[in-house]
């Protein structure tokens, strides 16, 4: 295979990147957990949000890691409690998780799936998938300068006009 290995995922530790790899090891994925190297020491800069531990894979797996791992945390689902933060969820909040399950883990996104179902609300694979496209699209969109960009460059611009305004020219 000429490919190269890319990220698919990050973890906080170990064990949780090795327990997560199995499943995608378990679906015939070639997979390689990474730790990552720490640039500055935490006692300067505090405990990083980054992942400590990255699964690389090939990117032509991406496709069929996604459909390992939906369908290992679809048969978790019924060992979730019924005190989960995303029962407490509108069924917009959910829709949202589906919109974006890239900000959203394996689980977070079949238990949304399953309780808007509950809901009476069925998001068909379609519905995800266009969800999803209509995501990519916002995100390729280049950002909007702001209203305080616009104050920023004023006042930066502003004592231009008075140094090269014609009066002082003369």
């Amino acid at each position: 295979m000429g490919e190269q290995l890319l990220e698919f995922h990050g973890f906080p530790d170990e064990q949780t990147a090795l327990d997560f790899g199995e499943q995608l090891t378990n679906a015939g994925i070639f997979i390689r957990v990474e730790k990552i190297p720490k640039i500055l020491m935490e006692g300067i800069i505090g405990r990083s949000s980054s992942p400590d531990f990255v699964i690389k894979l090939y990117p032509s797996d991406f496709k069929k890691a996604h459909e390992a791992l939906n369908q290992h945390y679809r048969r978790l689902l019924n060992r979730v409690d019924k005190d989960h933060y995303l029962y407490s969820f509108t069924n917009a909040e959910l829709i949202e998780i589906i919109q974006k399950p890239d900000e959203w883990g394996f689980l977070d996104y079949q238990l949304a799936l399953k309780l808007l179902a509950e809901r009476g609300i069925e998001i068909t694979e379609v519905d995800a998938n266009i969800l999803k496209e209509k995501r990519k699209q916002d995100l390729a969109k280049p950002d909007k300068p702001g209203l305080t960009l616009y104050i920023i460059a004023y006042f930066l611009l502003f004592p231009v006009f008075f140094i090269v305004s014609p009066g002082n020219l003369v």
